[in-house]
């Protein structure tokens, strides 16, 4: 119970900090960014780690099968963009992922000082697999 509470309190809170925000579609990576090639195999290895750092840092924005409706999407002007449209993810690079969780933008924070390089490249990878489910 005392995990159930704690989860909805931090859940509320970052909740109520993002009811106002916004994310723009139109969030494009610098061309340099965009040409990044991913350095990380999409092994079961790799989207395991993804998939950890993913639901315990994006889920509740992006949902639960990347399709941009977690609980706290629900509260944002704009949805997030969703990982499991296959015409999305086909005009996004694996170096524009990487960009945009490395450098983030209001509401998604920059994922830099969290995540190591190499594990914002397995969360690229997880990322990427909703589309191909």
């Amino acid at each position: 119970m005392q995990s159930f509470t704690s989860l909805f309190t931090l859940s509320l809170a970052g909740s109520s900090l993002l009811l106002f925000a916004t994310v723009s579609h139109d969030w494009k990576a610098p061309e340099k960014a965009r040409g990044q090639k991913n350095p990380q195999e999409a092994t079961p290895e790799s989207l395991a780690r993804g998939e950890k750092l993913y639901v315990e840092n994006c889920q509740f924005c992006h949902g639960e099968n990347g399709g941009g409706d977690g609980p706290v999407a629900a509260m944002l002007k704009e949805k997030p963009n969703a990982f499991n449209d296959s015409g999305v993810m086909a005009e996004i690079t694996d170096g524009e992922l990487f960009w945009k969780i490395t450098t983030g933008k209001d509401p998604m924070p920059g994922f830099a000082k969290k995540f190591s390089e190499e594990d914002r490249w397995h969360v690229v990878n997880y990322t990427r697999s909703f589309s191909k489910k």
